[in-house]
């Protein structure tokens, strides 16, 4: 990160938040991963750097997740699937729409959760996904 900045490339600095803040996010850390996704986000946010901005609103939503804040995550997680389909990466789409629908699931909404697994199978499928078998388990536990 320090060559980033001392670059005076806050896009870069921006990706590095975000990966530090991710990897804190998957080793537990969703406290520390918040902090670092905040500053990638704000500096997204001066660049315009959308995938950037969706990839970091998924870092996000993620951490909330860990923090059992369900409400957050959907927020972060419905932001980023809107970014990354206007930019027009379904690939990425779909991968978060399996996360919200488990943000919908924890929350006890079940029919947000299945709208949520039923368009990333969908664009899963299209795509050739690896978590298609995943998410249709998933639809098959809601019955």
């Amino acid at each position: 990160m320090a060559f980033f900045r001392a670059a005076n490339d806050p896009n870069g600095q921006a990706y590095a938040l975000n990966n530090l803040g991710w990897t804190h996010a998957t080793q537990g850390r969703p406290e520390p991963a918040l902090a670092r996704c905040r500053e990638a986000l704000d500096l997204f946010r001066t660049t315009g750097d959308r995938p950037g901005k969706a990839a970091t609103l998924d870092s996000i939503g993620y951490a909330y997740q860990l923090l059992g804040r369900h409400d957050r995550a959907v927020g972060c997680y419905t932001a980023a699937v809107e970014l990354f389909r206007d930019i027009g990466n379904h690939y990425d789409a779909a991968e978060i729409l399996r996360r919200l629908g488990e943000a919908h699931a924890a929350a006890g909404a079940p029919e947000a959760a299945r709208k949520a697994w039923a368009t990333a199978l969908r664009l899963g499928t299209e795509l050739g996904h690896p978590d298609v078998e995943h998410v249709r388990g998933r639809l098959r536990d809601l019955g």
